[in-house]
C-alpha cells in the first residue's frame, strides 16, 4: 500500500514539472471596443409625490460619475413611476409605463448613442391598467413582456 502511494505521489511531482516549461505565454489583451458603443453609466432618477405612491423617474446617461453636480437636463428621458427601466447586453434599453397606470400605457424601446444621447426605437402598446413588470428577450424577433395587473404574458416582436 505504501508503494502505491509512492508511486502516485511520483507521478503528480513529474506531471507538475512537465505542465511548466517556464515559457512567459503572452497575457491577452483586450481588443477596444468598435466605436459609437457608449462607455458610461445609466441610471435613473425617482422624485416622489409626497402621498408616496406617485412621482416622475427620469433615465440618464453619464460618461463617468465623478462628484459634482448633475441634472437632468435635455438627454433624460421620462420612465413610469414604480417600474425599472431594464437595459440588454445588446444595447436595447425599455421603459414601461408608471405601475400604478397613471400615465400612458405603452413601453418604449431605445438605444444609446456613443455620446449618451437616448435614441427611440420603437413604442408598444399595451392594455391599460397591465403593471408591465418585466421583459425578456429571446430572439431578435421574439420577446416577452409580464403583464401582472392581467395576469398574462404578452409576446411581441422587439
Amino acid at each position: 500500500m505504501m508503494k502505491i502511494k509512492n508511486l502516485l505521489s511520483a507521478f503528480a511531482l513529474v506531471a507538475l514539472v512537465v505542465s511548466c516549461n517556464g515559457k512567459d505565454e503572452p497575457k491577452p489583451t483586450p481588443e477596444p471596443q468598435q466605436g459609437g458603443i457608449f462607455k458610461g453609466v445609466m441610471f435613473a432618477t425617482s422624485i416622489t409625490n409626497p402621498e408616496g405612491n406617485s412621482g416622475t423617474v427620469y433615465l440618464q446617461t453619464h460618461s463617468d460619475l465623478l462628484p459634482g453636480t448633475y441634472s437632468i437636463g435635455e438627454a433624460a428621458i421620462p420612465a413610469g413611476f414604480g417600474s425599472f427601466p431594464i437595459a440588454f447586453p445588446n444595447g436595447h434599453v425599455y421603459t414601461m409605463p408608471a405601475y400604478m397606470g397613471n400615465d400612458k400605457p405603452e413601453v418604449n424601446r431605445y438605444s444609446i448613442s456613443a455620446d449618451g444621447k437616448f435614441v427611440k426605437e420603437g413604442t408598444l402598446g399595451i392594455p391599460v391598467n397591465a403593471s408591465a413588470c418585466n421583459i425578456v428577450e429571446l430572439s431578435d424577433t421574439k420577446a416577452y413582456i409580464s403583464l401582472q395587473g392581467l395576469g398574462i404574458v404578452m409576446a411581441f416582436n422587439p
